[in-house]
């Protein structure tokens, strides 16, 4: 029994509920986009007019039951009126300092043939994807690479406690299927969770703490068995 089917579900199936959730999604042009489905693992290919469009298509089908992976091979095509690299990277400037999530100064963004790399050092790793979000919506920009890092913190002898107090307020998670392992100022998180989103909220919960730098999130998604409709 493959992976799919032990939800209730073959490849066939579930390939078909991808291609209708991504045409359900706003922002997500559907038609440019191809879908091809192995035992739970998802290969979404095509071409969209921008980065946002790749970047939300692979979010929308890690949500879904039954998918335990994506690979995210959709390129983002250029047009007659793409921005230039110093036209984008006047936009990225705009939008870092325009946004209240993002403090001044922080964060430092080079583009080159439409892909944006951002350097820098911020306190929070919601501050981190936060910038990436911002650029990531940007016309013109084809990828992101993030590599801001977060400002050096100390560790705390009840981050683990803290940690998994977060995961039993989360309605999403199992937090005693969820084992944490804290060295110094990193994190490591083991077992298995039920869906994408789980394991998601969970690394949420990690990386919130005030005592943490890094977050290896080595979960598992498990999907227990039930019987397959004909």
């Amino acid at each position: 029994m493959t992976i799919t089917e032990a939800v209730g579900l073959t490849d066939a199936q579930l390939k078909q509920l991808v291609e209708d959730e991504l045409r359900w999604t706003p922002g997500v042009d559907a038609p440019a986009i191809g879908v091809a489905v192995t035992n739970g693992a998802v290969t979404l290919t095509g071409e969209v007019p921008y980065y946002w469009h790749r970047h939300t298509a692979a979010k929308t089908v890690l949500r879904m039951r039954g998918v335990q992976a994506v690979a995210n091979e959709i390129t983002v095509r250029g047009s007659h009126d793409t921005p230039t690299d110093t036209e984008i990277a006047a936009a990225v400037a705009r939008a870092l300092s325009w946004s209240s999530r993002i403090p001044t100064g922080e964060i430092d963004a080079e583009v080159h043939d439409g892909g944006v790399t951002l350097t820098g050092q911020v306190s929070w790793d919601i501050t981190r994807q936060g910038a990436e979000r911002e650029v990531a919506a940007l016309k013109g920009v084809r990828w992101v690479d993030n590599r801001i890092t977060l400002a050096p913190r100390a560790s705390a002898a009840d981050t683990r406690k803290r940690i998994t107090d977060a995961l039993e307020r989360n309605a999403l998670t199992d937090a005693e299927a969820i084992h944490i392992d804290v060295d110094g100022t990193t994190v490591t998180l083991t077992g298995e969770v039920r869906s994408y989103d789980a394991k998601h909220q969970a690394e949420l919960a990690a990386w919130r703490s005030p005592h943490i730098t890094q977050v290896h999130d080595d979960l598992l998604i498990h999907t227990h068995a039930t019987e397959v409709k004909p």
